[in-house]
């Protein structure tokens, strides 16, 4: 079933679309469409919101939900509430400061109607996720990263009481002090999965490095065939070249780190390839030009580089025979454990933890 008119096409580089079914059975998408992009800027979008009333079956033309403005409207979270009306959250950075904001639209009238735009939040992390979820009687939860002095990124949570017209200061989920120069929407699930690719694509040796046992302990059953655990004065180049004494031919760096580009570097083959999820420009990560002089190669990734109508239903058939069984990098938890699931990830217990939100009714 096509959602998106031939008029428009999908902007999937960040990210998929979210779907959400009303009570009474209209069912809701959100996807981003591309938009033409001004000299100078890197991202541009609209984000749509596609209705069906039967099922699913048709799609009408959908509503643009965000203002006219030729910028990024990402990473956005889809709820509707117990009254049928649609609450949409995203990331854009309009204002012009250093970090984005998180705004969100209440759509009216069975999704056809934008009646408000509101900020909800400053400083919100460029590149990770909102979500959004409705409770019951009026309340609805946004919770997205917010970036704290000192690159602290850490979950915060606004919630409303009035069906999404007002909501509350943003609250500190839990306290973890996460500092990071990097993508944290991106790390140990896609780590796992590489293990998972590398060994069904055949790869005689897979190495897997960490700073917790237990997710080496997690990769070697998922196809690690070597485990590099991480101190803090380890050197991790001398510990993988035991193993390969003439390099790597890939690597793939999911912490954004600088000192895992240097080793990374260090360990790759002549003419081997070291792809990265994570770094950005406050990961201080540098290189001399002369490391790639024998035919390495830097290559940064998003969204895996794959063309999403192929690659998801490849994925989809790997699963389904057994071979690629990503259910296993999820551990569920309900909504008032959520500490305890922010908890889990930093002590490296689970690899991605999934909130699940109690349903309304």
């Amino acid at each position: 079933m096509r959602i998106n008119p031939e008029t428009l096409t999908v902007e999937a580089l960040h990210h998929p679309p979210r779907l959400a079914v009303a009570p009474g059975g209209p069912v809701y998408v959100s996807w981003s469409s591309e938009k033409a992009k001004p000299e100078g800027t890197l991202f541009a979008s609209d984000l749509q919101l596609s209705r069906s009333l039967d099922g699913g079956r048709r799609f009408e033309p959908p509503l643009r939900v965000n203002e006219d403005r030729p910028i990024s409207h990402s990473f956005d979270g889809l709820a509707v509430a117990a009254d049928g009306t649609v609450l949409l959250t995203w990331i854009d950075g309009h204002e012009g400061r250093k970090d984005p904001a998180t705004w969100v639209a209440r759509v009216t009238e069975q999704g056809t109607r934008v009646e408000g735009i509101r900020k909800v939040g400053d400083d919100t992390c460029v590149c990770c996720r909102v979500d959004a979820a409705a409770g019951a009687g009026n309340t609805v939860a946004l919770t997205w990263r917010q970036v704290f002095p000192g690159d602290v990124r850490d979950m915060v949570l606004a919630v409303s009481r009035d069906g999404g017209r007002t909501f509350g200061d943003a609250r500190l989920v839990s306290a973890d002090h996460w500092k990071i120069n990097a993508c944290p929407h991106r790390g140990g699930a896609v780590g796992m999965a590489a293990i998972m690719a590398a060994h069904l694509a055949g790869a005689a040796t897979v190495i897997a490095v960490d700073v917790h046992a237990e997710r080496l302990a997690f990769a070697h059953e998922l196809g690690a065939t070597h485990r590099v655990a991480v101190g803090r004065d380890d050197n991790v180049a001398t510990q993988i070249k035991k193993i390969c004494s003439r390099g790597v031919d890939y690597v793939l760096d999911t912490s954004g780190h600088k000192d895992s580009l240097r080793a990374g570097l260090d360990v790759l083959a002549p003419g081997g390839r070291f792809g990265f999820v994570a770094f950005n420009q406050g990961s201080d990560a540098s290189l001399q030009a002369s490391s790639l002089f024998v035919g390495k190669a830097l290559q940064g990734i998003i969204q895996g580089d794959a063309v999403p109508q192929r690659f998801i239903p490849e994925l989809i058939s790997f699963y389904r025979d057994g071979r690629f069984p990503f259910d296993r990098l999820v551990s569920f938890y309900d909504l008032q454990d959520i500490e305890q699931a922010f908890n889990d990830c930093a002590a490296g217990a689970v690899v991605k933890a999934v909130l699940r939100f109690p349903v309304a009714g």
